[in-house]
């Protein structure tokens, strides 16, 4: 932790201390570095009653917190964090700690099991660059436990209250050929292989066989997964 980092640290020790006491949610504070990875500067004590590991390891050792959470939810985690830090940078400075982004993940819990949880992160201080720097994040178990759904996010305004339109990079778009795409969205509508094929003048096969690459290319096994995924990731509306 970086001397001007501690020192901030310690003007928002007793507040997040308090905050961290509602709701038995865990609340932690990072240190954000110039490789966009953050240092973590405080963990509450609930922590490891989400995680069966002490508050203590998830400082000296982050990854912890990133390895408990579900692999696909991961990846879409990381690109978005990605992106929240982007956009906050290229906002206006005066408008820069007005953001908070939510995601809904499932995690790993000590008896091995996944549950789905909500994290809000935003920013609490910026670089003298403007940059963001002071992090803090607020989890708790989300009321849907539906374990089958990957991970969700939105970006909001806290002040205005309004939500920001929010998706990934155009390189993560490109995931799915266009002609996957379409065929996804009109699964998503509930059309099955056949009435695929006959909309698109394709056959049944070459249906299947986009099924089945828009399967492997997500990561999924089925439809719906592939359905939630490529929705979260701005694929398909």
């Amino acid at each position: 932790m970086s001397a001007s980092a501690e020192y901030l640290w310690s003007r928002y020790t007793g507040t997040i201390e308090l905050l961290s006491q509602i709701n038995n949610s865990f609340v932690y504070v990072g240190e954000y570095h110039s490789n966009g990875n953050p240092e973590l500067l405080y963990v509450s004590p609930s922590f490891e009653s989400f995680f069966g590991w002490t508050p203590e390891d998830a400082v000296e050792n982050p990854a912890l917190l990133l390895h408990s959470i579900h692999p696909e939810d991961m990846e879409l985690s990381k690109l978005a964090t990605r992106k929240f830090i982007e956009l906050i940078s290229s906002a206006p400075v005066d408008e820069r700690l007005e953001y908070k982004i939510i995601f809904e993940a499932r995690v790993m819990s000590p008896d091995n099991t996944y549950s789905r949880i909500i994290i809000q992160e935003q920013i609490l201080e910026l670089s003298e660059d403007g940059l963001p720097w002071i992090m803090l994040g607020i989890a708790d178990l989300a009321p849907n436990q539906t374990i089958t759904e990957t991970l969700r996010l939105r970006l909001i305004n806290f002040r205005t209250g309004k939500i920001i339109p929010f998706s990934l990079t155009s390189e993560e778009k490109s995931i799915l050929t266009t002609r996957e795409k379409e065929i996804l969205k009109l699964i998503s509508e509930g059309r099955l292989s056949k009435e695929i094929s006959e909309m698109l003048s394709i056959s049944l096969h070459t249906v299947n066989r986009h099924r089945q690459n828009i399967l492997q290319k997500l990561n999924v096994d089925n439809s719906i997964e592939a359905i939630h995924n490529a929705q979260n990731l701005g694929l398909i509306e």
